[in-house]
């Protein structure tokens, strides 16, 4: 039986992003492994990475080959039909050297029985049910200098989405009936365009398409991390922050202290 979230993902794979939708190499530099390592003032790899995206979606297999062509790139998603889709749009970019493999994150003896160069787990510890356990595991897979790069959602800066949540949950709206999405849409329009609920609606990128309603309004298991929390689950795990990016009302005093202790 499928779990909350594999059950939303099969439904709607995401991000919903056309198949021919191409990306020049030159756009994706930030992604490209030996800039991310000299960021947190590492060396160059002389070797050929070893690449992991742990909860790959859609659409990352392809960024990641585009900005890494030299390297051993492992996408793996909980979802076939997001794998379907990113094997699809691979083929049609003529992209061969990433393998895509369905992977549970909670389900640890499934994980590769290798060792990463870097992992990308990017929006993704939030939806799962115990996020510190796989970050420790996550954080085991990671060779001596490799690099873990994380993106959680902030608890603070999310307020109004989660209150969208909970509006669509007293409307009884949900992602398995497929016109939900539309209908919470639909209802939000209604609001004054000055409305904060309407704002952090309309704002919100991937109020564009179905999918992306699904994803940030309607999603089956979703929290935010204060920074605190975040940097405890990071002590837990046994890694250290090397480069952050932040908001500033995120908390930044004590997110500076922890990078610089």
């Amino acid at each position: 039986m499928f779990s909350p979230v594999q059950t939303q993902y099969e439904k709607w794979p995401y991000p919903s992003v056309p198949r021919i939708a191409k990306v020049p190499r030159e756009h994706l530099w930030q992604l490209h492994l030996n800039w991310i390592r000299a960021r947190c003032g590492l060396k160059p790899l002389t070797t050929q990475p070893d690449i992991w995206i742990a909860g790959c979606g859609t659409f990352e297999p392809y960024i990641f080959s585009i900005a890494n062509p030299q390297a051993n790139i492992l996408a793996t998603d909980i979802s076939t039909t997001s794998l379907t889709f990113a094997k699809k749009r691979l083929n049609w970019h003529g992209i061969k050297q990433t393998e895509l493999r369905q992977i549970n994150l909670t389900q640890f003896d499934q994980f590769p029985n290798k060792s990463f160069d870097f992992i990308e787990c990017y929006g993704v510890l939030m939806c799962l049910p115990n996020p510190l356990e796989t970050l420790k595991h996550l954080a085991s897979k990671l060779k001596p200098e490799g690099i873990l790069r994380l993106m959680v959602y902030p608890h603070y800066g999310r307020q109004r989405i989660f209150q969208i949540q909970k509006l669509a949950k007293l409307l009884g709206l949900n992602f398995q009936n497929p016109k939900h999405p539309a209908l919470l849409k639909h209802i939000l329009q209604k609001l004054p365009k000055n409305h904060p609920l309407s704002y952090a609606f309309f704002s919100y990128w991937d109020s564009r398409n179905l999918p992306g309603i699904v994803d940030g309004f309607l999603h089956a298991s979703d929290r935010g991390f204060t920074g605190i929390e975040l940097c405890s689950m990071i002590d837990q795990a046994g890694l250290s922050p090397r480069f952050c990016f932040h908001r500033p009302w995120g908390q930044p005093t004590l997110m500076a202290q922890k990078l610089s202790s």
